[in-house]
């Protein structure tokens, strides 16, 4: 059963206008970042270079800020789509890859990334790659050259850490929420265009989530498989676009965000309030968090085998740590 926590439909999107992007870049001493269009739409080319272009060949990325961080907005859950490619036809078929970046954090969202592109698109030779294993600036410099692209598209959805950490302690665990955050992803994308294969990187065993995803999508060949951001380009562009988002929205001075960065754990000490405990953009409903607030002041954290009554209730419109949820897609 599908939850209604995270609706499709109430997502709060931003696209922005060609216009307001060129003026913040003025504003910033930054020049547009274009590529050249041919004056005709013909077939795609076969040179790989017009795909993904050489990393030495884009522009140094120093003070870009990709347009799918919304510093505005680090405590809230908001989805971002890219222009459609000029290049691409939403009628013919169109392949998607699906992949997420900070799932096991405590601090800052988790992303998750659905990347786009004509089916006839060859992607076997382009310089994208699991973003794992590409260092921070290639993965910057690659995510630039989609923004924009003739025939690569995306969008993501970023989930805050507050907006986990109360789902958690509804007992809306994590894989219902990516699962969930993917869904959305696959209805919105599918609703414009003609996607007729979709690429999953799994959450939890794939055979069963892929079932579940075909279930919903009768009509989408769908594959999902451990390890899809290095088996297939397509989900390697997703988890750049998750990666470099969320990379985007971690506040400086704060680390990774794991758990295991010294510099994370020694900004959760440093910044600890003994009561309140920290700012929005850490999940509480982590043992991190836990163990470290236990240490300063006894804290009654609820037995999650037995659901007080209020978590019966809907989850909008509570209250928590001060702040009453609504919507996170209003």
């Amino acid at each position: 059963m599908e939850s209604t926590i995270f609706p499709d439909q109430h997502q709060q999107s931003f696209v922005p206008e060609k216009q307001e992007e060129d003026k913040k870049l003025e504003e910033t001493g930054l020049e547009t970042v274009t590529q050249e269009i041919p004056s005709e739409i013909s077939e795609i080319p076969s040179e790989i270079s017009q795909i993904s272009p050489e990393i030495s060949e884009i522009p140094p990325d120093d003070d870009w800020i990709p347009p799918s961080v919304n510093l505005d907005s680090l405590t809230k859950t908001y989805t971002f789509e890219s222009p459609l490619p000029i290049q691409l036809d939403t009628n013919s078929p169109v392949i998607l890859g699906i992949d997420e970046a900070g799932r096991g954090p405590v601090l800052g969202p988790m992303v998750y990334a659905a990347a786009y592109c004509p089916a006839t698109l060859d992607l076997g030779s382009s310089s994208f790659k699991d973003s794992k294993i590409l260092k921070h600036t290639a993965r910057r410099q690659l995510f630039r050259s989609l923004n924009p692209h003739l025939y690569i598209g995306y969008a993501v959805t970023v989930l805050s850490a507050s907006a986990i950490s109360a789902a958690m302690f509804a007992n809306y665990n994590l894989n219902a929420q990516a699962h969930d955050t993917t869904i959305a992803l696959i209805r919105r994308l599918s609703g414009s265009m003609n996607v007729s294969q979709i690429f999953v990187d799994t959450v939890g065993h794939p055979e069963p989530y892929q079932a579940k995803l075909q279930r919903l999508f009768p009509n989408i060949e769908i594959t999902v498989a451990k390890k899809a951001d290095s088996l297939y380009k397509i989900v390697s562009v997703a988890s750049i676009c998750a990666k470099v988002t969320r990379d985007g929205l971690i506040q400086e001075g704060r680390g990774s965000g794991y758990p295991s960065d010294p510099k994370t754990v020694a900004w959760l000490k440093e910044n600890m309030d003994p009561v309140f405990g920290w700012d929005d953009q850490v999940r509480y409903s982590w043992g991190t968090a836990k163990q470290l607030l236990d240490t300063q002041v006894g804290v009654d954290w609820h037995d999650e085998n037995k659901v007080p009554a209020w978590t019966q209730a809907p989850i909008i419109g509570i209250e928590w740590y001060g702040t009453t949820l609504t919507d996170p897609f209003d």
